[in-house]
């Protein structure tokens, strides 16, 4: 009910000023959605990434820890509502300054459907300055790298992000195939895989 209040509210105004095709467009959005993603998974080994002289991995795990205010620091207030959802964030900082992060979230739909070896990951983001230097890569390996080991870490990449896809392959990335998935109310009601290892799989 948290969620559905707002939501009303949302379709009520949107259909005041912009009239009722809007809030129709809203609503068909948020109730049922479809995506295609490309997805790929990343094995955790247990190695925990050499990192150069002034590099390090800051790992938040609610906003009440002290590492949050890098964060704020880092513009990202924005994202602080996803440890409302038990999200865990990872953050590279060179020195003082956070170039890049990861979120880790355990609660996921499709991390659930997939199976309890399966982790997801997403929202990386890399300062522009920063980009280039594998950065994402090892920010990535520092997260499996606390994932039991033989689980995975599944990633999903819109097909037209071609510099996140290099991204996900020099980190060591497998590409799985493409994703496609129907969420109902943010839950996940299918599921299928097609391409290296899709077979049409469905789930719900």
């Amino acid at each position: 009910m948290s969620r559905i209040g707002p939501f009303l509210r949302d379709v009520v105004r949107i259909w005041h000023e912009a009239g009722p095709l809007a809030a129709f467009r809203l609503l068909r959005n948020r109730v049922y959605e479809r995506n295609t993603n490309l997805f790929y998974e990343l094995r955790a080994t247990g190695v925990v990434p050499d990192l150069p002289p002034g590099w390090r991995v800051e790992v938040v795990a609610s906003q009440a820890d002290a590492a949050a205010a890098l964060l704020l620091r880092a513009g990202a207030a924005s994202e602080l509502p996803y440890f409302r959802r038990g999200a865990v964030a990872y953050l590279l900082c060179i020195e003082e300054e956070v170039v890049a992060r990861l979120w880790h979230f355990p609660r996921n739909s499709l991390a659930r459907w997939l199976g309890p070896d399966s982790a997801y990951a997403g929202k990386l983001f890399v300062k522009p300055e920063a980009r280039g230097r594998g950065i994402g890569g090892l920010l990535l390996a520092a997260m499996a790298a606390r994932q039991p080991v033989g689980s995975r870490v599944i990633l999903e990449v819109a097909p037209s992000n071609i510099s996140s896809q290099k991204c996900m392959v020099k980190a060591g990335c497998r590409f799985l195939g493409r994703l496609h998935r129907t969420e109902c109310f943010t839950r996940l009601i299918r599921v299928r895989l097609e391409g290296s290892l899709g077979n049409g799989n469905q789930g719900s």
